[in-house]
């Protein structure tokens, strides 16, 4: 729901310079190429479009630059375009046997967001409005509009879970990887419960010469990613590797079911009884967050805003 959900990575890693760039190829054949993913987002977008439930599981698996690893878990029901159930459960693993637990979990209506974060020490119910929901998606959207022009800079990776749910098959996941990464359809074909799936598989763009000089050996980000897609063209693995090989970011659909029985009813977030959820802007540590949010777009509309014309002088 916020620009900055607890499954958005900013990963700023080692990059990698090969021999024979997959992106040095003639233009013909890289628009050929860029169609086809283009093509597979597209009928994402469809099939996200035209269901009427999705009830999905998935696994994110990684580490930050210094050493820190962490491991998600999620769950999320969708009903039509306004019932979203949404439960993330994080575990950060430091030196030795330090560990850091929390869930987040949110339930999406056409009255309102409900919400539990769950930390080390207490769980904190809140809930927010249907106007400030409004603001927040406006302003959400044309961040991650603004983002687009940012692909050579460090690799954001929006979670199928973030937007709310909006794009439960992930359809923005995959748009974001296109974006940040040359993907082009392999010949390989991966088999994955049973079904044979395609495979997609490029390097990081910002790594491409912009003027035809090599990159820099020292690059930053990630050498490569692939995005593992079903028969229906759902992606159901998406990785980014290090110029080592080694993995360093895996987000795995473990469950994935469609078109199932749901009810509006069904959507509310369960609390101990006596539990009063307060204003999401009487909680500080939210308010910072959603502050922070409409400051970013503030300024954002302030760059775009024209400024006031000279008058003409003859």
């Amino acid at each position: 729901m916020f620009h900055t959900t607890p499954w958005t990575l900013i990963l700023a890693l080692s990059g990698i310079l090969l021999e024979r760039p997959l992106w040095a190829q003639d233009g013909a054949d890289k628009k050929s190429q860029d169609s086809e993913i283009k093509g597979v987002i597209s009928s994402l977008q469809e099939l996200e479009r035209s269901l009427k439930s999705v009830d999905l599981q998935m696994v994110t698996l990684g580490s930050y630059p210094g050493g820190l690893k962490f491991r998600t878990s999620g769950r999320l029901r969708v009903l039509g375009t306004t019932h979203f159930h949404i439960l993330v459960e994080s575990t950060f693993l430091g030196s030795g046997d330090d560990q850091l637990r929390s869930e987040v979990e949110k339930v999406i209506t056409p009255d309102g967001v409900w919400s539990r974060q769950q930390g080390p020490i207490e769980a904190v119910y809140t809930k927010m409005s249907p106007a400030l929901v409004k603001r927040l998606e406006v302003a959400q959207k044309a961040l991650a509009a603004a983002d687009k022009d940012n692909v050579r800079g460090a690799v954001a990776v929006p979670s199928l879970l973030s937007e709310g749910g909006r794009a439960p098959l992930g359809s923005a996941l995959v748009e974001a990887f296109a974006q940040q990464f040359d993907l082009r359809l392999q010949a390989e074909r991966r088999t994955l419960g049973g079904r044979e799936c395609r495979v997609f598989r490029g390097p990081w763009r910002a790594l491409a010469p912009a003027d035809g000089e090599p990159a820099p050996a020292d690059a930053v980000g990630p050498a490569m990613a692939e995005v593992v897609l079903d028969p229906r063209g759902v992606p159901v693995a998406l990785r980014q590797f290090q110029r080592d090989g080694a993995t360093l970011l895996e987000l795995r659909v473990d469950r994935l079911r469609l078109d199932l029985a749901m009810k509006a009813a069904d959507f509310v977030l369960p609390a101990p009884e006596g539990t009063v959820y307060q204003d999401v802007m009487d909680h500080r540590p939210s308010r910072a967050q959603i502050q922070r949010l409409l400051d970013e777009y503030q300024a954002l509309d302030r760059v775009k805003s024209p400024t006031s014309a000279k008058p003409n002088r003859k």
